[in-house]
Order: structure tokens, then sequence, then C-alpha cells
């Protein structure tokens, strides 16, 4: 499916998601990959923290 500009919604969504998941990465709560899809759109995508801890490794 074709990717479009967002809608005021999906940049709302953007933005908390963004936050929230820099936060939790960013305190070593949260390693993992978040995507949130919107009407058949990606609204928001993003890796954080760790792929691997103990080597350090980080989610790309």
């Amino acid at each position: 499916m074709e990717e479009r500009d967002p809608e005021p919604i999906d940049k709302k969504i953007k933005d908390m998601a963004e936050t929230l998941c820099e936060d939790c990465g960013g305190h070593d709560r949260f390693s993992g990959v978040c995507m949130i899809k919107c009407k058949g759109h990606t609204a928001f995508s993003g890796a954080y923290g760790f792929a691997n801890r103990a080597f350090k490794i980080p989610n790309i």
C-alpha cells in the first residue's frame, strides 16, 4: 500500500508514540520495535534499545 502524508491525527499518534518509546528506550525499560498502522498506512515505526543487551548491540 502506498505511503502518504500524515493527517493531523496521524501526527499526534506519531509524536506520542515517539515520545513514549524514546523515553522508555532511553531508560532501559524498553528494547524492541514499535509500529503503528492507521487506515492502511504506517503512522509510526521505530526501533529502540538493544537487540542484544549483553553485547550492547543496538536496534537499528
